[in-house]
Order: structure tokens, then sequence, then C-alpha cells
């Protein structure tokens, strides 16, 4: 029988494994994080900002999708694999029949093409909506506490024109890295869990709640609860996890558009 690995004779599960790397990438996002401007003012040049752009986000991402097949494999009691996390397929809600029979390479064509355009209707919906949402959320808050939302650009319009190399991978950051690392934790991971351990609902509520707390923002909260909402929907819908990185993904991009002043 092969044992646990161990940390100074603590015996190392799979759980206290993810644990571990998880809270090993928030602390190390935090400890670059709050001494950015000192850190910025010492690695000044494009190059050096950019590698400390993706240092320090990089590395929070990396630990997401190690740490959400370490939960994975705690759940299933094996080794996690990507079909298990809805990188390939969809796992824990539906069960594909052992006895299904080939089907011609001509309909397993026309059913991908079908597959690709259902998804890309539902994440240009989804992001549609959000949009919708946005703009009568910020005037509740407004009406309700007297708050207005700031124009958070994230530095980005100043980061194209100083160090545009540094802006490249602040947006790959963002729309490409982010998306597809909390996606693999929050809905891969999280939400399928949640929906084996009680039901699809309560999945797909607690996983977006969790995903909302975690981008804590009042004038976000709308959004990214939704986002939390539709991601779940979307790979409960496609047993598919891509289709919720493309929304993710979208929707962090036209925070870009938006922060560049090209949407208004």
């Amino acid at each position: 029988m092969k044992l646990a690995p161990t940390l100074k004779g603590v015996s190392l599960t799979p759980v206290r494994t993810g644990l571990i790397i998880l809270c090993a990438g928030v602390a190390w996002f935090f400890a670059v994080f709050i001494p950015q401007p000192a850190i910025l003012a010492v690695m000044s040049t494009d190059p050096l900002t950019a590698l400390y752009l993706m240092l320090e986000h990089g590395v929070l991402d990396a630990c997401f999708i190690i740490a959400a097949f370490y939960f994975t494999a705690a759940v299933l009691g094996r080794r996690a694999t990507p079909t298990d996390l809805g990188l390939t397929r969809f796992p824990f809600l539906d069960v594909t029949p052992t006895d299904a029979t080939p089907t011609p390479w001509w309909q397993t064509l026309i059913n991908a093409i079908l597959f690709l355009a259902a998804s890309l209707a539902l994440v240009i919906l989804g992001a549609f909506i959000l949009l919708i949402v946005q703009g009568p959320w910020e005037a509740l808050i407004h009406l309700s506490f007297g708050l207005t939302a700031l124009n958070n650009d994230w530095g980005l319009p100043g980061l194209l024109q100083q160090k545009p190399i540094s802006f490249g991978v602040e947006v790959f950051v963002l729309c490409l890295l982010a998306p597809f690392a909390e996606e693999v934790l929050f809905r891969g991971f999280l939400f399928q869990w949640l929906a084996r351990r009680f039901n699809v609902w309560a999945g797909v509520l607690v996983s977006a709640l969790i995903f909302t707390t975690v981008h804590w923002s009042i004038f976000g909260f709308a959004n990214t609860a939704l986002l939390g909402i539709f991601s779940a929907l979307l790979l409960r819908t496609t047993r598919s996890l891509w289709p919720s990185v493309a929304l993710h993904s979208l929707w962090n991009i036209l925070f870009v558009l938006f922060a560049l002043g090209l949407l208004r």
C-alpha cells in the first residue's frame, strides 16, 4: 500500500496538499501585491514590470489550477484528470452510456459544429445580460447608499502608452490565464463537487456566492454573481468547461475595452 506523502511527520492528504498550495498562492499574491508601488519603483523598465505582473498573477493562477486537481482527486479517491474537471466532458451530473455505439465521422463533425455554435450563442447572450444588469445595479447602489462607481481602469491606458509589453502581459493574464484558472477551480471543481454532494442548484448558487465573495466589490456584485451563475449553467448545459472559460474571458475583454475607452 502506497503511503501518503508527509511533511515533517504530517500526512499530506490530497485535501491538505490542495489547501497548502491554494494558501501559498494567495499568500504569494498579497505579499507581492501590497508593496506593488515600491516593487515597480525598482523594476521600472517595461520588461521587468512585465515579469513582475506575470509572476504576481501567474503564480496565483497556477496554484488555483493545481489545487483544483488535488481537491478533485480527494473527492474521487484517485488521481484527477482534465476530464474530471470538465475540460473534456462533464463527469458528475450526467453519465455517458457505456454501450453507446460509435458515430460516423461526419456526424461527429456536425455535432462539434453545432456544439460550438450553441456555446458561442450562450456566451454572447450571457455577456449581453451582464452588460444590461450593470447599469441598473450601479444606480441602485447610488440610490440606496449615495455611492458612485469609480472609473477603475486598472491603469491600463497608461500602461498601454508607457509600457506596451507590460500591457500585453496584463491583458493576457486578465483575459486568458485568470479566466481559465478561476473556472477550473470555481466551476470545474467547486460547482461540480457541490452539485454532486447536494444538488445542481445548490452547486450553482453556492459556488457563485463564493466566487463573488472572492471578487468582492459592491459595484461589481451583481455582474460577478451572474457571471458565476451563468458559467455554472454553461458547464451544466454543455458538459464542457470551455464555454464557461469563454464567457469569463469575454467579460474581462469587455472590461479592457471599457477601460481603454473603446466602448462606452
